[in-house]
């Protein structure tokens, strides 16, 4: 009973000038509030301690990508909220310019993504000619043919011809080379994933 009072006193619950009884609280049971009291107050302050301890998100850097720290922590944490392959996003990108170091001069196609002008204002808050916006561009048009299809033929295929275009292969049964090209590069980026990760 007198641990239930403790704790109802603590949330507010009940004024703690009597006990439930009525009766005047005796010597030996305020000093056994009291221990109470303190025991509670440092499982609160522990569990405090705890909350605040959270794991933070973890990336990685590869030296070997021609990319600042701080572009390719940008990637991985868009590649994650769009629930988009980190080496399968970083096979395309390679894919698509070197990463950024061979952009091309083709008026209708933009950035290290290669956006396509059809795409330009896809999403009206982002800047095709930003080098993040842009890869984030690339990397939404990735998660949404990837949420549609749940296919890497087809998200690669979709990417680099257009949807409509692809729907017309897939249904003549044709499919892009560059398909197994692209799974090679994402395994191989895979392995440098891991490699990074046992460095630790």
């Amino acid at each position: 009973m007198i641990r239930t009072v403790v704790i109802l006193m603590l949330l507010g619950m009940i004024e703690a000038q009597e006990p439930v009884s009525g009766e005047p609280f005796t010597e030996e049971q305020i000093q056994e509030l009291q221990s109470e009291v303190v025991i509670v107050k440092d499982q609160e302050c522990t569990m405090v301690i705890e909350r605040k301890e959270a794991p933070k998100p973890e990336y990685i850097y590869i030296d070997e990508l021609p990319m600042s720290e701080d572009l390719q922590r940008f990637c991985q944490e868009r590649c994650k909220q769009y629930k988009v392959g980190y080496a399968f996003f970083l096979a395309m990108l390679e894919s698509e310019s070197n990463f950024g170091t061979n952009l091309g001069n083709r008026e209708n196609i933009k950035g290290p993504m290669q956006i396509n002008k059809c795409n330009w204002n896809r999403y009206p808050e982002l800047d095709v000619d930003s080098e993040y916006d842009n890869i984030e561009i690339g990397i939404r048009i990735m998660s949404e043919l990837l949420q549609k299809y749940q296919s890497a033929d087809k998200t690669i295929m979709g990417y680099k011809a257009g949807e409509n275009k692809m729907l017309e292969m897939v249904g003549n049964g044709e499919r892009l080379l560059i398909c197994d090209t692209l799974v090679e590069r994402a395994n191989y980026w895979e392995g440098k994933i891991e490699e990074v990760k046992n460095e630790k």
